[in-house]
C-alpha cells in the first residue's frame, strides 16, 4: 500500500474523541528539513563532552527506533562506516556546575530542657547554597559532501536552593540524564516524521444564535463525549444553517480534522478566519494540517 493511504488510516482509527468538549486531532510532523527527511543512513560520531558517549548511544537509539507505521526510517551505521552514511552527526554536551552562596532565614528550635526536648522555636539565620547547573549542548548534522544541512544549540540550565542544616542536598544526575533523553528526542524529531495525537478543545460561545439554536448547540456540545459523530454531524449541519457562526465554523472543522478530511477541514479553517473569537484557533487546525501534509511529501519523496 502507498504511505499515505496507510497513514491516512491510521490517522482515522487515532481520531476519535477521548473526554468532554474536546476532539482528538492526530496527524504527521514533518523532519525539520527535507534534505534531512531524505537520508536513508546515519552515522553518529562520539560526541565531546564527559556525556558524550552516553548520548551518543542515546541518540542511535532514538534513531533506530524511528518508524513510520512500523518501517524503519533510517539505518543506523558506527562511526568508523560514516564514509558510507547519508548524514554524519557531531557535537557535544558539556554539563557545568556553579555555586553561590546566601543566608536564609528558617525556623529551627531555638531552646531545649534538660531531656533535649524543644521548647521554643524561632526564626534563625542558615547558610544556603544555590547549585547553578547549566549544560552547553550543540549538534551538526553533516551530508556526504561536507554540506552541513541541520545544527542546533540546546542549552539548558536549572538552580537547586538548599541551605545543609536543613535540607538534603540536591541530585543533578536525574536532571542530566533528562537532558540528555530529551536532547535524543529532539535530535529524531528533527530527522524524521513522527505522529502527533492531541486532545484539542471545541468552542462553545453561543454568541450570535437564535434561542432555538443556542438549545441544538449545548445538544451538540453534549454529545461530544457519548456520540462524536452525531456531534460533528449536528455541528455540520447547524453551520450550514449558520455560516456566519464563528463557534459552528471553526468546530465543523475540528470535527473535519478529527477525521482526516484535511481538505474540508482547510475550507472550514479559512472561513473561522474571519471571525476574531475562532481567528487565533483555525489558525493553529491549518498550521496542523500543512505540518501534516509537508511530512506527507517528505514521505512521498522515499
Amino acid at each position: 500500500m502507498k504511505w499515505a493511504v496507510i497513514l491516512a488510516g491510521v490517522a482515522a482509527m487515532l481520531a476519535s474523541p477521548v473526554q468532554a468538549e474536546t476532539f482528538r486531532v492526530s496527524g504527521l510532523r514533518p523532519a525539520a528539513s527535507d534534505s534531512v527527511a531524505a537520508m536513508r543512513s546515519i552515522a553518529v560520531d562520539r560526541l565531546g563532552g564527559p556525556e558524550g558517549s552516553q548520548l551518543a548511544f542515546l541518540i542511535e537509539d532514538q534513531l533506530r527506533r524511528a518508524t513510520v507505521n512500523g518501517q524503519p526510517w533510517f539505518a543506523v551505521l558506527v562511526p568508523e562506516a560514516a564514509q558510507d552514511a547519508d548524514g554524519f552527526l557531531q557535537g557535544y554536551a558539556e554539563p557545568r556546575l556553579t555555586e553561590s552562596y546566601h543566608v536564609q532565614q528558617r525556623e529551627a528550635c531555638i531552646a531545649r530542657d534538660d531531656q533535649g526536648t524543644c521548647t521554643a522555636r524561632g526564626q534563625v539565620e542558615a547558610e544556603c547554597v544555590t547549585v547553578h547547573l547549566a549544560m552547553r549542548a550543540s549538534f551538526r548534522l553533516a551530508a556526504q559532501d561536507g554540506r552541513i544541512v541541520w545544527s542546533q544549540d540546546m542549552p539548558r540550565a536549572q538552580d537547586f536552593a538548599y541551605c545543609p542544616e536543613f535540607d538534603s542536598q540536591p541530585q543533578v544526575d536525574p536532571v542530566i540524564d533528562q537532558w540528555l533523553q530529551s536532547f535524543a528526542w529532539t535530535i529524531r524529531s528533527s530527522f524524521a516524521p513522527t505522529s502527533s495525537a492531541d486532545d484539542t478543545r471545541i468552542l462553545e460561545s453561543r454568541d450570535g444564535l437564535a434561542r432555538p439554536l443556542r438549545s441544538r448547540l449545548s445538544a451538540a456540545i453534549r454529545l461530544t463525549e457519548r456520540d462524536p459523530v452525531a456531534a460533528c454531524a449536528a455541528f455540520t449541519q447547524l453551520q450550514t444553517e449558520n455560516p456566519q457562526s464563528a463557534t459552528l465554523t471553526y468546530n465543523s472543522g475540528l470535527c473535519a480534522e478529527s477525521l482526516g478530511d484535511w481538505e474540508r477541514a482547510r475550507g472550514y479553517y479559512i472561513a473561522a478566519q474571519a471571525f476574531s473569537r475562532s481567528r487565533e484557533r483555525a489558525g493553529r487546525g491549518l498550521w496542523r494540517i500543512s505540518q501534516h501534509q509537508h511530512a506527507l511529501r517528505q514521505i512521498a519523496m522515499r
